[in-house]
């Protein structure tokens, strides 16, 4: 069951800080300016969970949760508008070992670039490969015991790089409802807990992206029971607050609801300089779901 939403709110903080700690705070309106439903063919299409756009915004890069990866072209209307997808190419994921990987234990969850190198999170072996072509065998990235003994099937969900290089990772679950998800950072070959973003119960991070702006926005979803719901955070990530916890604040704006399984985010740039959220919906491979394309335009505030 769906239900249409026709509004979507962005939660966003202007200010670093946690609770009564925030200075400011927004909720920044976006515009949703399309949705297309992407019929790709073949058993093995679907569960797409990690998506990358190219910084034009005419094509994408996207991982199943069962070990393939696709490039696709986007069709856009003149103004901007998504139109259409065509795809160009698969790829099998390829282990650090040469193996190549079929379904459950590959396992992706989300894409991101370091610098022209392709990194990958899977969740259920916790850990980030770092591929330097696509195809090619990659390098085991070294994690922190913090990520090497994540509980089962909720690793590292969410992956993102700062412009300095960092590389941000977000698991899926804090272990607790009152616990602030912690955002594992690798900077100079060393990781840190040094951030964290609060929990907001019932949404589970789901990816995540820093923008263009260099904030950090991380998309959310929680399943009813009978349909989902998908609401993205952001946060201001410098200054950071004293504490470590970056921290937005809670609106009371209902979460879109008609975007289905949606776990891929990337934040990027028009030609127009307007802010772009593109996301993806995994389908779980079952035909009562969609594979997704949804995409907003932030919406700037007087």
């Amino acid at each position: 069951m769906r239900i249409a939403a026709p509004t979507f709110a962005l939660f966003a903080v202007l200010a670093g800080g946690c609770g009564s700690g925030v200075a400011g705070s927004v909720t920044e309106p976006a515009r949703r300016s399309a949705q297309i439903e992407w019929n790709g063919q073949g058993a093995d299409f679907g569960g797409l969970s990690g998506l990358l756009m190219a910084p034009d915004g005419m094509s994408l890069i996207a991982v199943s949760d069962k070990g393939l990866l696709i490039e696709a072209d986007l069709i856009r209307h003149a103004d901007g508008r998504l139109t259409g997808v065509h795809e160009t190419a698969r790829h099998r994921l390829t282990a650090p070992d040469a193996t190549v990987l079929f379904d459950k234990d590959a396992d992706a969850e989300s894409l991101a670039m370091l610098g022209a190198d392709l990194l990958i999170s899977l969740e259920r072996r916790n850990a980030i490969w770092r591929y330097d072509a696509i195809g090619a065998v990659p390098m085991d990235v070294a994690v922190p015991e913090g990520i090497a003994t994540l509980q089962t099937n909720s690793g590292i969900e969410a992956l993102t790089t700062t412009p300095e290089g960092a590389i941000l990772a977000i698991p899926e679950r804090s272990g607790a409802l009152e616990r602030p998800f912690p955002i594992y950072r690798l900077r100079d070959g060393v990781w840190d807990t040094d951030l964290s973003i609060p929990r907001e119960p019932p949404f589970l991070p789901t990816d995540a992206d820093v923008g263009p702006d260099g904030r950090l926005y991380v998309l959310e979803r929680h399943f009813t029971g009978f349909s989902f719901r998908v609401q993205v955070r952001s946060f201001a990530m410098d200054p950071a607050p004293m504490d470590g916890q970056l921290s937005d604040m809670r609106y009371d704006v209902p979460p879109v609801s008609d975007l289905d399984n949606a776990e891929g985010l990337d934040v990027w740039r028009d030609a127009q300089g307007q802010l772009r959220l593109t996301m993806i919906s995994d389908d779980n491979f079952m035909f009562l779901q969609r594979t997704l394309i949804t995409e907003y335009v932030l919406v700037p505030g007087d």
